[in-house]
């Protein structure tokens, strides 16, 4: 059915043969405001895309509780959901590899109805989509608004789905950001000949909350909570640069769901220190230099004897 609409929507307007479709999924077209309830937003693409830009006019009736990319097919953030000073829900992102098919998932809002009556929500024409190809053209852009009746009578379908999934495995890499980088992952506070590590985790279920990550000179298992904890996590962004300019530290990253949900992936260092700079060779060190000293204090107590 979903593909009849979109096969009508693309005959009904010619020029826009190759369009990119954003729509509305709401769990009802009436809700209630005793609880929020669940808005999906949705792209359909007849030709692959992978450079998504959304802004949507959020009306004042509403309140946009939370806005989660669990399972989007967005994996690359430039602009993490956000709300502007215009009442407007504005997002932006990549998609590797590009997007074509139907009912892709960008986001999912969680909703708080103000006040009895309609509400519309529209996709904003600043909205963007490129398509995925060497050209990078824009993608014509089809929308429809979403007309929510609000109810005070009426109790909203339950969206208590708990999350208890961890955020998938995934790899942080290494890098040195070179003078006159045009990197453009890098960012103001980031330095030019810095190394830094870059990362980017998913989570299918309530989604990325944030990062943090650690250096340190020991090697720690991530399932080992207590020594875990005791590492020194920062609140971190991709690309962050690392504290250790010699790469001869542990590099732990740190990804958490809404849920509070942690993976934590490591990385092993690129100039392992000497082992005479370890925790373990410097005990062997002051070892020997004790049966050294030891030995001499022997040695001179045996002389003054004879």
């Amino acid at each position: 059915m979903h593909k009849l609409l979109l096969l009508i929507t693309i005959l009904l307007v010619p020029h826009a043969a190759f369009a990119a479709v954003i729509s509305f999924d709401p769990q009802e077209t009436t809700v209630g405001m005793s609880t929020p309830f669940l808005v999906g937003i949705t792209i359909d693409s007849d030709t692959p895309v992978n450079t998504i830009r959304g802004v949507i006019d959020v009306p004042e009736s509403m309140e946009v509780v939370d806005a989660s990319d669990g399972n989007s097919i967005i994996n690359l953030w430039i602009e993490r959901p956000y709300i502007n000073d215009a009442r407007q829900l504005v997002f932006s992102g990549i998609v590797p590899g590009g997007f074509e098919g139907y009912r892709g998932k960008l986001l999912t809002l969680t909703i708080q109805a103000k006040r009895e009556g309609v509400a519309r929500f529209i996709v904003n024409p600043s909205s963007r989509i490129y398509k995925n190809d060497e050209s990078a053209s824009p993608q014509p852009i089809i929308s429809r608004p979403l007309d929510l009746r609000v109810s005070a009578g009426r109790d909203n379908i339950s969206n208590e789905i708990p999350d208890t999934a961890l955020p998938e495995r995934f790899m942080p890499v290494v890098a040195l950001i070179p003078d006159g980088s045009s990197d453009t992952q890098a960012t103001s506070s980031i330095e030019s000949g810095h190394w830094a590590v870059s990362f980017v985790a998913q989570d299918k279920g309530s989604g990325i909350a944030g990062y943090a990550v650690a250096e340190s000179f020991s090697r720690i298992e991530p399932a080992d909570e207590r020594k875990v904890r005791r590492l020194s996590w920062r609140d971190a962004e991709s690309p962050y640069v690392l504290a250790d300019q010699r790469l001869s530290s542990y590099v732990y990253v740190k990804a958490i769901d809404k849920e509070g949900n942690v993976r934590i992936e490591r990385l092993d260092p690129q100039q392992p220190r000497p082992w005479y700079r370890t925790a373990l060779g410097y005990i062997l060190i002051a070892l020997i230099a004790l049966i050294i000293l030891n030995a001499l204090r022997t040695r001179i107590n045996i002389s003054r004897r004879k």
